[in-house]
């Protein structure tokens, strides 16, 4: 579902596969912020913030047991 060659943290600026997820307003624990659920099952995979790099200005903190890691290809 997302793409990062960092190898220094878990967080993107964007979803690999932006229809495979799902941003759903949390204002739990006395904070606002974006939690990203997977759309086919509604498992929490992390937050969103609106203080990431560019091109897209936010930070998907993604948990890391929501993440398959894969070698990097060549393309």
């Amino acid at each position: 579902m997302f793409s990062n060659r960092s190898v220094a943290s878990p967080s993107f600026y964007e979803p690999k596969v932006a229809d495979a997820v799902v941003l759903i307003d949390d204002t739990s624990h006395g904070m606002v912020r974006t939690e990203v659920r997977c759309k086919r099952c509604g498992s929490h995979l992390g937050h969103v913030f609106p203080d990431g790099p560019k091109p897209t200005g936010q930070r998907f903190c993604m948990n890391s047991l929501a993440l398959k890691m894969e070698p990097a290809t060549d393309d």
